[in-house]
């Protein structure tokens, strides 16, 4: 059933048009800097988006020169493994080879940041559900990461409205985000 939603909304993610998407983008930012847990929190782990996931760079570049310490995933595909790391500006970014010729953003500086020193968390999803559960590519590197943090973080997905499906399937090892951010609305659980 996961495996369907992922690929039948990865597929719609893909299709959006290029123009509705860096609008639906703009508003998405503006509602995420908007949310008192953004502004409070001075260490912020962003993802950098892959393959029609709702880019993040602006964001990441804004939160830098507001003086917000911004970590970014360093990911071990052999161990599935997901740890953050930080960086102090876009230079400290490098392009890495993942499968199937894709490549992700991560931080030149595979220093670990220690998961207590992080106050929000930005979680990337190819579907989510008004539950605030989610659908990653199905690697896990985020439902495992998210069960080393602290409680009281908060954990943000961002999504396109077209992303919603009416139920997630979730299994026990799958982790609840705290707040859904579409460029409709703020969903929170």
């Amino acid at each position: 059933m996961k495996k369907k939603i992922r690929e039948k909304k990865h597929i719609e993610r893909l299709n959006l048009n290029e123009e509705k998407k860096t609008e639906k983008m703009l508003k998405i930012k503006q509602l995420l800097f908007s949310l008192k847990e953004f502004k409070e929190s001075e260490k912020i782990a962003f993802y950098a988006g892959i393959e029609g996931e709702l880019e993040t760079i602006e964001m990441i570049k804004e939160s830098l020169k507001t003086g917000k310490k911004i970590f970014l995933p360093v990911t071990d595909f052999e161990k599935k493994e997901m740890h953050l790391s930080e960086i102090l500006s876009m230079e400290d970014l490098q392009e890495k080879q993942i499968s199937n010729g894709k490549k992700l953003l991560e931080p030149v500086n595979k220093k670990i940041a220690g998961e207590k020193e992080i106050e929000l968390i930005v979680v990337p999803l190819v579907a989510f559900d008004r539950a605030c559960h989610r659908i990653g590519y199905g690697k896990g590197f985020y439902d495992r990461f998210l069960k080393k943090i602290e409680k009281n973080v908060t954990t943000i997905g961002l999504a396109f409205s077209e992303q919603e499906t009416k139920k997630i399937p979730t299994e026990e090892h799958d982790i609840a985000l705290k707040k859904i951010i579409t460029e409709k609305e703020i969903i929170e659980c």
